[in-house]
């Protein structure tokens, strides 16, 4: 077994930072609370811009990690578990704390959290999983031209036309859906497969990733002040912070750079808080947690000095990490007990024998 990447992994631990981050910015009530135009208002969207590559970032991971891997049907039963633990556990004490916040709806969703897309990543990347066996033997089998093509392809048609147009044009969901994924997914498998990013140093992948910002910052705030010339008002363009804007794919990218050449000198920590992550998302983002406790929480922040509201968000954001892991460790500690990951692989082993009997060998997943 090869040894895991604590590198790669330290790029998951701050992926859901910048996950928690921009929930803080946004569903923390920030933004909302800021003048528009004002220091603290621009501050706030400057984090925005920093924290959003997130979801970019953990489909490069899943690509960059799951290309050359086997395939493991026991991994998505185990997250599907986790899920539904969470899922399930939080509306049945959401029901005894606050039983109006719970009808009929909450509760079938809560049973069924992948089927009525409860956390819009998770259901996405449950129907990325079965593909990705697909994306990896597309890209193992192409060459690199065909490989660049493909992606430049992808980056033109699903990012910078969407870009200038504003609109979702090919349904990508501005990256919420998993067409999205899977593209990210592929570019992650293909940094694994071909050597570009040792091109990259550590140094030149950090400015290249705040440059990206910058950039995406200043196009942002030139067009809305041709707004405001123009239209004699200001106009927020959601399109310009978004999963599938070229500048967001490019610093993901430059992020996965300069992780993926990190070699940590303490890993014992990353190795501990790495199968915590998924849990933080689970955790904060649940719907009854995230509409009824995270609303508004953190809009306090946006009445302090702009340097200072931006170490409060960095702040506040380690600390909804720390404290979501903290509990999520506890359901490790369960899961442990009860050998729910032996019980995968024990599930997996029966569906892969069903599998072999229903169809020809060489139809096997990889």
């Amino acid at each position: 077994m090869s040894e895991r990447n604590q590198g790669i992994d330290l790029f998951r631990i701050v992926a859901m930072l910048l996950a928690v981050g921009i929930h803080i910015v946004g569903q923390g009530g920030i933004l909302e609370a800021t003048v528009k135009h004002s220091l603290n208002y621009e501050t706030a969207r400057i984090l925005d811009i920093l924290f959003v590559c997130c979801v970019d970032c953990f489909a490069l991971i899943s690509g960059y990690v799951g290309y050359g891997s086997k395939f493991k049907p026991s991994n998505i039963l185990y997250f599907w578990m986790e899920t539904l633990f969470y899922s399930v556990l939080i509306t049945v004490i959401f029901h005894f704390l606050k039983p109006g916040q719970v009808n009929g709806n909450a509760i079938v969703t809560s049973a069924f959290p992948i089927l009525f897309r409860q956390y819009w990543y998770i259901t996405a990347y449950f129907c990325l999983f079965f593909f990705m066996p697909a994306i990896n033997s597309l890209i193992r089998n192409s060459s690199a031209g065909f490989t660049l093509y493909l992606f430049v392809t992808a980056m033109i048609l699903f990012s910078v036309f969407p870009s200038i147009t504003g609109a979702d044009l090919f349904h990508t969901g501005r990256g919420y859906a998993p067409l999205w994924l899977a593209v990210m997914y592929g570019i992650g498998a293909a940094c694994k497969k071909y050597p570009v990013l040792d091109r990259i140093s550590p140094p030149a992948s950090l400015i290249g990733f705040f440059a990206c910002a910058a950039l995406t910052w200043a196009v942002k705030r030139a067009i809305e002040l041709a707004d405001i010339g123009y239209l004699n008002k200001y106009v927020y363009h959601e399109y310009m912070i978004s999963y599938t804007v070229i500048t967001t794919v490019a610093a993901s990218v430059l992020l996965l750079a300069f992780f993926s050449k990190l070699t940590p000198k303490h890993p014992g920590w990353i190795s501990f808080t790495c199968p915590l992550v998924l849990g933080v998302y689970l955790l904060h983002v649940h719907p009854l947690i995230f509409g009824n406790l995270f609303t508004g929480l953190f809009k306090g922040l946006a009445s302090l000095p702009a340097p200072l509201m931006a170490l409060a968000v960095i702040v506040s954001a380690v600390a909804v990490f720390a404290v979501c892991a903290g509990v999520d460790y506890l359901r490790l500690l369960l899961f442990n007990v009860m050998h729910v990951r032996q019980f995968c692989s024990f599930l997996e082993r029966k569906l892969i024998t069903l599998f072999r009997r229903a169809v020809p060998s060489e139809a096997d997943p990889e």
